[in-house]
Formats: C-alpha cells, sequence, structure tokens
C-alpha cells in the first residue's frame, strides 16, 4: 500500500512542477514521459497489491487512502488540462493530450475500486473533477427532461428546481456536488425523471413528479420550500375550514402512500422528504383546529369534557333545508362569511327528516350548482312559505294594517314634500 501511496504523490509532485512552467515557452517532455510510464506501471500493479490485503481492516484502510490520494491527482490533472486545453503552443498540445488521457483513467480505476469493492470505498468523500467532465450525456438528458416537463405543463418553480440539480451533474466550473453519493444519486434520479417524462401526459403532471421526487427522497431545502407553498394553494385560507381539512387530508394520503424506492436520500443527513412534508401538512392541520377553535367556540360539558350537540328538528329534509337557506343568502335574510358555518351549525344542531348527522362534504354537495334543483323541493319550500305568509295574515291582521298604514302615510308625505318643492 505504501508503495501505491508514494507513487501517487510522485506523481502529484511532478504535476506540481508542470504548473509553475512557463508554457509560453514549451514544456520539457521528460516529465510528460515519465507521467505516463509510472502511471502505467501504477494501473498494472494495483489488482495485486489490493491482493496482498488479507483482512477486511486492512483491505478498508487501504482502499479508503487510495481513493483519497488518486482524488487529488486527478483534479490535479484536471486543473492543468482545463487550463491550457485551449493552448495553441505545439509542444504543448502532446502535453494536454496525456493529461487528457490520463484523467479519464484515474476515474476508471476509481469506478473500478466503488463497484468491486464497495463495502470498504468511502461515498462521502469529494467527488473528482474528471467524473463530472466525463459524464457526457448528462447535458442532453437534462434538456429533453426539461423539454417534456415544459410540455407537460408541470408547475414552473418545480421545473427551476430540477432544472438546477440536473445541471449539477456536467457543471464542473462551480460543482456543488459534495460527494460520490449525491453524484450516484442524481444518476438514478434523472434516468427516472427520464423515464417519467417519457409516459403519456396526461392528468397532473405536477403531482406525478412530486410523488417520483419523494419518492427518491430529493431532499434539498429548495424543494421542501416548493412543497409548502404547494400545500398552501391546495388548502387556500380564503377556503371554508372544512375545505382546507378536506385538501390537506387528501394530500397527507397521497404523501404517506407513496413508496420509498431509495434507502438514502439526497442529503444523507437530512430527514427524508416525505417525512417532513407530512410533518408540515399535520401542524397546518393543527393550526386550522386551533383557527376554527377561536372563530367558532363551543360551550364545553364541565362533567365529561364533550361538546353538547344542542338539536332541534324541523319538518323538511336536507335538500330542502338548503334550498331555503339559499334563497334567504342570496335574498341577503341571513349572512356568513363562511357557507362552512351553516354546515357547522346544520352538523350540530339540526335534525332534518331522514338525516340526523350529515358530514360537511354531503351538505356541499347538495348545495350544488344553484339551478339544479328538483321541482318537488322548489313547490315544497314555496307551499311552506305560502303557509307561513298565510299564518302571518291570518293571526297578525293588525299589525299588518298599523304596518301598511304606516307605509301609505310615509308615502304621502314623501310626495307632499316633492309636490311643494316644485311649486315652491
Amino acid at each position: 500500500m505504501l508503495k501505491l501511496i508514494l507513487q501517487l504523490r510522485s506523481f502529484t509532485e511532478i504535476l506540481g512542477e508542470l504548473k509553475n512552467l512557463d508554457f509560453a515557452n514549451g514544456i520539457d517532455e521528460n516529465h510528460a514521459t515519465l507521467l505516463r510510464t509510472n502511471w502505467s506501471a501504477f494501473r498494472e500493479s494495483l489488482e495485486e497489491q489490493i491482493e496482498e490485503h488479507d483482512t477486511s481492516d486492512k483491505l478498508s484502510i487501504f482502499i479508503k487512502g487510495l481513493q483519497k490520494n488518486l482524488t487529488t491527482f486527478s483534479n490535479d490533472i484536471f486543473v492543468l488540462f482545463k487550463k491550457n486545453e485551449t493552448t495553441d503552443c505545439a509542444s504543448l498540445l502532446k502535453s494536454i493530450n496525456l493529461f487528457g488521457e490520463i484523467g479519464p483513467e484515474t476515474i476508471e480505476v476509481l469506478d473500478f475500486l466503488q463497484n468491486i469493492h464497495s463495502e470498504y470505498f468511502d461515498f462521502t468523500a469529494d467527488i473528482p473533477l474528471w467524473k463530472i467532465h466525463n459524464n457526457v450525456g448528462a447535458r442532453s438528458q437534462s434538456n429533453l427532461i426539461i423539454w417534456n416537463l415544459q410540455q407537460g405543463n408541470v408547475d414552473y418553480s418545480l421545473i427551476e428546481i430540477v432544472t438546477e440539480y440536473l445541471g449539477l451533474l456536467y457543471y464542473t466550473s462551480n460543482p456543488k456536488i459534495k460527494d460520490w453519493h449525491q453524484f450516484n444519486y442524481m444518476v438514478i434520479l434523472a434516468n427516472e425523471l427520464n423515464s417519467l417524462t417519457n409516459l403519456p401526459k396526461e392528468g397532473d403532471n405536477t403531482l406525478k413528479l412530486i410523488k417520483l421526487l419523494i419518492g427518491y427522497d430529493f431532499n434539498p431545502l429548495a424543494f421542501y420550500e416548493f412543497m409548502l407553498e404547494y400545500s398552501a394553494k391546495v388548502a387556500s385560507q380564503n377556503m371554508p375550514y372544512e375545505d382546507q381539512e378536506l385538501e390537506l387530508l387528501a394530500l397527507l394520503k397521497t404523501i404517506e402512500n407513496i413508496r420509498p424506492e431509495c434507502k438514502h436520500g439526497y442529503n444523507k443527513d437530512v430527514m427524508p422528504i416525505g417525512q417532513s412534508i407530512s410533518g408540515s401538512i399535520r401542524r397546518e392541520l393543527e393550526t386550522i383546529e386551533r383557527m376554527r377553535a377561536v372563530h367558532f367556540p363551543n360551550f364545553q360539558n364541565t362533567k365529561n369534557g364533550l361538546i353538547p350537540n344542542l338539536y332541534f328538528e324541523i319538518n323538511a329534509t336536507l335538500e330542502e333545508l338548503f334550498f331555503l337557506i339559499r334563497i334567504m343568502l342570496e335574498s341577503h335574510v341571513i349572512k356568513t362569511k363562511f357557507k362552512s358555518n351553516l354546515y357547522t351549525f346544520t352538523e350540530r344542531h339540526i335534525r332534518t327528516a331522514r338525516t340526523k348527522k350529515p358530514s360537511p362534504q354531503y351538505m356541499r354537495n347538495i348545495f350544488g350548482p344553484k339551478n339544479d334543483v328538483p321541482a318537488r323541493i322548489v313547490k315544497r319550500i314555496r307551499f311552506s312559505l305560502v303557509l307561513l305568509i298565510n299564518f302571518i295574515d291570518t293571526n297578525f291582521k293588525d299589525q299588518l294594517k298599523a304596518w301598511i298604514s304606516g307605509f301609505i302615510a310615509i308615502s304621502f308625505q314623501e310626495d307632499l314634500i316633492n309636490l311643494c318643492s316644485l311649486v315652491a
């Protein structure tokens, strides 16, 4: 092991000397020849050196040390290569081509260590820049995925997040991927996104993408913040409390039913994104419950802590009652900020014919379109209103006469005042 490590260090020292040379005046080809010769010898003896470590502990130390030094060596070559790849110096081109050959070969060695000795490979170690540079198909794949998402009318903010993180697979100028785990994770996620976008674009494609990202535990802060905004749109504060609860509960059920597709998410040090979002929704549901308690306080039964339901019965069906309520709302006889107030009051305090405790969802369905009312309900309510008017006419004649006389007197006074103003 020590031999290989020292060999890698000597490679790095050679590269250090190359960095300090004045490339405008050419380069000593002896350095390039020595680098190629020693590198070839290093690769040939690698497997033999690995086999000499006969215990897991020794092999683990060897693989991790080799990975670290090889990554440093690879990055040094990459910096030299990128710094001078556009040179027109003839004497330098040969050496630059050599860097372009050895750089990818370092990744071949690291990939070999990762695939064959994965139990000893450090996936939290820095990703070599050559690994990102050689990921030549990532850019075209990313562009195709983004185009398909746009065609599927996926939420623009979510597309921006996906675009940014797919770009990590091929941007070497300012690499943001921390380690091998994140790189491997993004490669897998990109392939899954590509498969998703090749499916028929039907239904809510934003929700389909959300399900995939949660299933693969895509847990950057940007996606968590997007989901907070998404849940706020799904359950707008302008909606009745019951509607907010129904929408959030449906979203919570959808998220909790998503099957995990990987053991570790993008960031291994962060809570799984599904748990984070579910916790956020549950906290929002608790907030709604507290808000409702403030706006609609209930008298508490001091004996057992239960909310008393004080019912009275009406001689009408729930459909007939809600048609009457609609008439009273539209004629401004009664007013309410939220229809949910009516649902809550009806559920807790009214018993209609054939229905004792209707659910809010059932009542919302009944309220329905304004003109979608059966003729029998209209006739029944009109008949009941006529009965009420006849009752008033029969039992309150004197009050009705006094009201009519007063109304006529007021009207006569207004006409007299208008006439006087015209004469004057």
